[in-house]
């Protein structure tokens, strides 16, 4: 039946095998007089059906009628089901029973390894630092010191984290871009940057510590310093563009835009044009904001022309900010409701700049019913950015209530 239901590409026929299973699930209840391989095999066939929490059930039903090694298969098995169901802190917990019941010291640590990063997926960081530490004092596998060093730094144990002496400069260099990356997120751009300069004046061979060196150094204004980590980090290739370097390309075309060096910035355009699988559109993406911020409206106007023939809605959204700044409201509208033609991220930005809008001018209500809108369209995720984007737009929205409230 197990066959039948992997081979099969029938859907009745792949019906048939889950409704056997089913039934099957209905037995495990009863006495058991199928092998432990196919219960097994049975109850990942769930699993693989979407039944995760049908498979998850089954298996703990299974394991209370057994003992000795027996549970390990079975132990791992409702791991993988919690951990594909993102219940890590369940899964951590199956994998360090099974940690516990074998006798093997290489399964040991396999198992002990999943149940930390499973941990540390949760956000358990602790938990998950005291089982990498063990880990690492019974193998001294490098990966394992790395994650335990991450795992320390986000529960925030810098004393802890500073006595952990490495051995491998390419070690200490993974786990000081993990520290400038979180500084980074934190938009502490100097701290960030302390990690990555001493790789940079050491002559590191690595393509992305100087770009992201660049970048920050960019954002805080300081030119001068980023062309000169971008002629490091185009030094590492000395045969033109590659793959690695283009973004050290695209940030120096950025720069030549922006101090008004068209020379440099049209050649550097016309090399990554010719570059096979460029991304045009963010080609011409930067170059607009790079000559916008040189205040001529005429070139600023023919690069939105260029852009709006890859990406109409960048280049709508871009003039619908310009125009705002420049208080011409009414076109600012009509350029940003044409922007939510777009995908959603630029569809979500520009209806946050008409509520926006609105608001400016005195339209409170209406501005109150697009952020509304606006509020039940994003997603209520998990991520940074979700976040980020959900608790910004409840506090236009609180604020632009308190001014309907206000003018009534």
């Amino acid at each position: 039946m197990t066959m039948w239901y992997r081979k099969s590409k029938n859907r009745k026929s792949r019906a048939v095998a889950l409704a056997f299973l089913w039934y099957f699930y209905q037995w495990v209840y009863g006495e058991y007089t199928f092998s432990w391989d196919s219960q097994i095999d049975a109850i990942r066939i769930l699993a693989d059906c979407g039944n995760l929490h049908q498979a998850e059930e089954a298996g703990k039903v299974l394991l209370k009628g057994i003992d000795g090694n027996l549970v390990i298969p079975f132990l791992e098995l409702l791991g993988e089901i919690c951990l594909r169901g993102k219940h890590y802190r369940k899964a951590a917990d199956y994998y360090l029973q099974a940690s516990q019941s074998i006798d093997n010291e290489k399964e040991t640590l396999r198992y002990l390894i999943i149940a930390a990063d499973a941990y540390y997926r949760n956000g358990d960081y602790d938990l998950a630092a005291a089982i990498y530490d063990e880990c690492y004092h019974k193998d001294g596998d490098e990966e394992v010191l790395f994650r335990y060093g991450c795992a320390l730094l986000h529960s925030e144990n810098f004393e802890k984290l500073g006595s952990i002496i490495f051995k491998k400069e390419q070690l200490q260099a993974r786990l000081d871009w993990n520290c400038a990356t979180c500084w980074n997120h934190k938009g502490n751009f100097e701290r960030a940057l302390t990690y990555l300069e001493p790789w940079i004046r050491r002559g590191i061979h690595d393509v992305k510590h100087y770009y992201f060196y660049a970048q920050m150094q960019y954002r805080l204004g300081r030119i001068s310093e980023a062309l000169w980590a971008i002629s490091l980090g185009k030094m590492i290739h000395l045969n033109g563009i590659t793959a690695e370097t283009i973004p050290l390309w695209e940030l120096q075309m950025r720069l030549n835009w922006e101090r008004g060096n068209f020379e440099g910035a049209q050649k550097i355009e016309q090399m990554l044009c010719g570059y096979e699988g460029i991304d045009l559109k963010k080609i011409l993406l930067w170059k607009v904001r790079g000559v916008q911020k040189l205040g001529d409206r005429e070139i600023t106007q023919r690069a939105l022309e260029e852009l709006a023939t890859h990406d109409k809605g960048s280049a709508e959204f871009i003039g619908g900010e310009i125009d705002f700044a420049k208080g011409n409201f009414s076109k600012s509208l009509e350029h940003f409701k044409s922007a939510e033609n777009s995908g959603s991220r630029i569809r979500h930005a520009a209806q946050y700049r008409e509520g926006k809008i609105e608001a400016y001018v005195g339209n409170f209500r209406k501005a109150v019913a697009i952020y509304e809108q606006l509020s039940n369209d994003i997603s209520t995720g998990n991520s940074r950015e979700e976040k980020h984007a959900q608790e910004f737009l409840e506090s236009a929205l609180q604020r632009t209530r308190l001014a309907v409230n206000q003018s009534t």
